[in-house]
């Protein structure tokens, strides 16, 4: 007997997964007394004092988020824990869906598809083309394989594709909308993936994308090679990429710290590659920096959003610099949901001399942009190893980040760059002052951390990289 303990929105949700697949649950538990004795999706809820405990064919997933709670309350009704089951996610129901031996999936592939001659490297970039170190990194990565033979090929959502992407001839859009029936989002995705014969999946977000690429892997695994990229030490990347272990062939990270946590949480290390990129630096350095009684120059790049990236900080960060009697110019550099709101914010608190929103400018005209900078900042609340860090400290801005994962494998704090306490503006004004106050110092660091990128980015360790995980 199988029981679904949750009868809310995740509850309904790995249901309805469930069936898809020709599998039926046969009760909903809930603690809501309300709905004890009703139906959910054609399935009648029951309290837990109706439900045979010790019953050894019983097994309970719990579909709800309050995951530690039921844990303990079952085990205080005397459930067995080897019975119980986490299955309150998307990778949760589908690594048990795929362990179930003899199981067909319900997705039909045309046997012809698998003998198309279409891209063979495939990179995942479900969030569109913005100004974002991943993005950059993918599109740059494609470009580089396309000269070394490889085709290759861009995976959008044309929900939320800009023009500028529609014109890529790289892209590939697949029309979806986030929340509406994954299977029949998956089953669309896996029709793209597996129609490329012996394809190599790229997937650097925890998405659609990805689980229709963990699909591709289970319904072809000699046709299907799958490279996850763990940009960030989001707890998403590791919850899902070790239920998935067995689907993902490579897993690439950029940062120590990851791979630590990945092998601690019992990803196979053998799997697990340090993600190498090339960051394309001037042979000898060359930087103009502001000197004093000059406006300081400061610089942000990378996705207008609030999640992970915390872009609201940049207004309150610009008040305390003005309130403190700085002269500077910040510059924002990229698109995202919360642009038209920090527009907005820069306006509602006068800092129109101040901060600029250029909005999206061209991956070619990056470089320039960290050249005309003195600092580089990031408020991120987590991060991996940012390539937008790497690319600021190449042009020879200093860096003043926020200690996430990834910023100490190349930012010695107070050599070349400053780390900063997560959620700390403060600290960071302090940092950006001190280099106002002494801008020998700005220019000593600037070529440290120039010095830093030029030494440990290169174009043969991307290459060799690449040679080791792909399937050709």
């Amino acid at each position: 007997m199988l029981v679904f303990f949750g009868a809310g929105k995740i509850g309904k949700k790995m249901l309805s997964i469930w069936r898809k697949c020709g599998l039926q649950a046969d009760y909903f538990i809930d603690n809501n007394p309300e709905l004890i004795g009703k139906e959910v999706e054609g399935i009648k809820v029951v309290s837990i004092e109706s439900i045979n405990i010790l019953s050894k064919d019983l097994t309970i997933f719990i579909t709800c988020k309050e995951t530690k709670a039921i844990f303990s309350q079952l085990e205080e009704v005397g459930m067995c824990k080897k019975q119980i089951v986490t299955c309150n996610s998307i990778a949760c129901i589908l690594n048990h869906i795929f362990s179930l031996s003899g199981l067909l999936l319900p997705i039909e592939i045309p046997e012809h598809n698998l003998k198309q001659k279409v891209p063979n490297v495939l990179f995942d970039l479900s969030m569109g083309l913005t100004l974002g170190g991943v993005e950059t990194w993918s599109v740059q990565a494609a470009q580089k394989l396309e000269k070394r033979g490889w085709t290759t090929a861009l995976l959008v959502n044309n929900a939320i594709s800009t023009v500028q992407e529609k014109k890529n001839s790289r892209t590939i859009p697949v029309s979806f909308e986030w929340d509406k029936n994954e299977w029949k989002i998956w089953e669309k995705l896996v029709k793209v993936m597996v129609g490329m014969n012996c394809t190599n999946i790229v997937c650097n977000f925890m998405s659609h994308n990805f689980f229709a690429a963990c699909l591709s892997k289970r319904l072809f695994p000699v046709h299907v090679n799958v490279i996850v990229v763990i940009h960030s030490d989001a707890e998403i990347y590791y919850h899902n990429c070790i239920l998935m272990k067995q689907y993902i062939d490579s897993c690439l990270v950029i940062s120590s710290k990851i791979k630590k946590e990945l092998v601690r949480r019992g990803f196979p290390e053998r799997k697990i590659k340090y993600l190498s990129w090339e960051i394309l630096c001037d042979q000898s350095f060359h930087h103009v920096y502001s000197v004093e009684d000059e406006e300081i120059r400061v610089g942000y790049a990378g996705r207008i959003v609030t999640e992970a990236k915390r872009i609201d900080y940049i207004v309150p960060l610009a008040k305390i610099l003005k309130e403190r009697g700085i002269r500077f110019v910040l510059e924002i550099a990229g698109s995202g949901i919360y642009e038209d709101e920090l527009e907005e914010e820069i306006d509602r608190n006068e800092l129109q001399e101040y901060v600029f929103l250029l909005r999206t400018i061209e991956h070619s005209r990056i470089g320039d942009f960290w050249k005309r900078q003195d600092i580089m900042i990031s408020c991120s609340e987590y991060e991996g190893h940012s390539i937008t860090q790497c690319e600021a400290m190449a042009g020879g801005a200093v860096p003043i980040v926020t200690d996430v994962s990834g910023a100490r494998d190349d930012i010695t704090d107070g050599e070349n760059g400053f780390i900063t306490p997560i959620g700390d503006i403060d600290q960071m004004a302090e940092k950006i002052c001190f280099l106002y106050r002494h801008r020998n110092v700005l220019a000593e660091m600037g070529e440290r951390a120039y010095t830093t990128i030029k030494e440990k980015y290169s174009e043969e360790k991307v290459e060799q990289l690449w040679k080791t995980v792909l399937q050709n």
